[in-house]
């Protein structure tokens, strides 16, 4: 009786933990689960998380106050045969003045700025990666499955060629022909084939990530395509990541200029001092008050306010010019974007191109078309699912781009 109930205990564990040891990384349901969890699974976005948490870190540490200081001085020995030293304690404290310690906090609180705009951009560049190679796996297989069935077509042409006794000098032609189709189209997947890999690449560095979650995580052709905001005037930028960054790079600069103004004027060391003299059975006790100021006359600090100074300059004159490149670049991308679905909306349906692929083949096997139109039938047949795609692609780019300019968030695109 002991022996069933443990067997079927045992049996009831397996079966528990058989699920979880099949899952792998990510085993979502939908489209937008799978993205979300290789973003946050990739070591990519793994080292932005940890500048996240190292901007928390600079400012703690840009603003932490200096340590007390201890000297202490003594001295033994004997006059007359009587023992006789002194002892001296001065307990000082590092104090900063004429804004020095305002100036350190406010370079750490954009040290810490630029560190958070780069993870957290890094992190939207990590999710839009994701989604552009699920897209471009799709269409490589797309690509592939046409070059497959165009591969098997000239395949069985050839053999029922072959299989002829004698060929007509047309038909030797047309198997010439096909021969030369076929290593034609075999370079063309070998070069798909490199870039499917070169895309499950990406996907390899999740840890535990199953080949068939990638499978079902691969979307269908996008049709909801999202309407643009107006890029007209600069608000639409100046919430973006680029412009987040190099202003918080601005700010930086001119927390360095402060800081170098600043350290013009010495640090200011002052405290209590205790003296105590000894001379032979006489203990003789003095209490006083110190100040350590160094006196700026050789060296104001002149070279570096200087130098931060050309730097604050530079830094302003950086940022009139990126937020102009970004509102030129954003403006290209959303005339890109239309232009790109203006083209797609025109272009023939999936359904409408394959039946008269199909109306071909059945032409061609009743002798009705030559075997070089059927040749560049198939060809024309590829090249528009690789310009669709491609058209597909750089819409979907442009489209991630210019919401990464607007400081959008990609989850709204999920």
């Amino acid at each position: 009786m002991s022996f069933r109930f443990v067997f079927s205990l045992s049996v009831m564990l397996l079966q528990l933990i058989a699920p979880q040891a099949n899952a792998g990384t990510c085993p979502s349901s939908s489209f937008k689960e799978f993205v979300l969890c290789v973003t946050k699974a990739h070591p990519e976005n793994t080292k932005h998380e940890i500048s996240l948490s190292q901007s928390k870190s600079i400012v703690v540490a840009g603003s932490a106050l200096n340590n007390p200081e201890i000297d202490f001085e003594t001295t033994q020995g004997r006059s007359l045969g009587d023992k006789i030293g002194s002892n001296k304690v001065m307990v000082s404290y590092p104090f900063q003045f004429f804004g020095q310690r305002s100036a350190k906090i406010k370079k750490a609180e954009a040290e810490a700025q630029i560190l958070k705009v780069q993870a957290e951009r890094g992190h939207n560049n990590v999710m839009a990666q994701t989604v552009l190679n699920l897209y471009r796996l799709r269409q490589l297989k797309e690509e592939i499955a046409v070059l497959d069935e165009t591969l098997t077509t000239y395949s069985k042409i050839i053999n029922q060629y072959s299989a002829r006794p004698r060929l007509s000098p047309e038909h030797e032609v047309s198997l010439s022909i096909f021969r030369l189709a076929i290593g034609d189209l075999s370079s063309k997947k070998t070069s798909l084939l490199s870039e499917v890999r070169k895309v499950e690449d990406f996907f390899s560095h999740v840890p535990d990530l199953k080949e068939i979650e990638l499978e079902k995580a691969i979307p269908s052709k996008r049709k909801n395509w999202p309407k643009l905001a107006s890029s007209s005037g600069s608000d639409a930028v100046k919430r973006g990541w680029p412009m987040l960054e190099v202003d918080a790079e601005l700010k930086k600069a001119e927390a360095e200029f402060d800081v170098s103004r600043a350290e013009a004027w010495p640090e200011i060391k002052a405290g209590i001092i205790y003296e105590q003299e000894i001379e032979g059975a006489l203990e003789n006790s003095k209490y006083g008050f110190g100040i350590t100021l160094p006196i700026p006359l050789l060296n104001m600090n002149q070279g570096n306010k200087q130098l931060a100074a050309s730097n604050y300059q530079k830094s302003r004159i950086e940022r009139i010019l990126m937020e102009k490149e970004v509102q030129n670049e954003r403006s290209r991308l959303e005339k890109l974007y239309l232009d790109s679905l203006d083209t797609m909306s025109k272009s023939p349906k999936d359904l409408e191109v394959s039946r008269k692929h199909t109306h071909m083949e059945s032409l061609f096997a009743r002798g009705l078309i030559s075997s070089a139109l059927m040749i560049e039938a198939h060809r024309q047949l590829f090249e528009f699912t690789s310009s669709q795609n491609e058209i597909e692609f750089k819409a979907l780019e442009a489209l991630y781009r210019i919401y990464e300019l607007d400081g959008a968030s990609l989850e709204e695109l999920l």
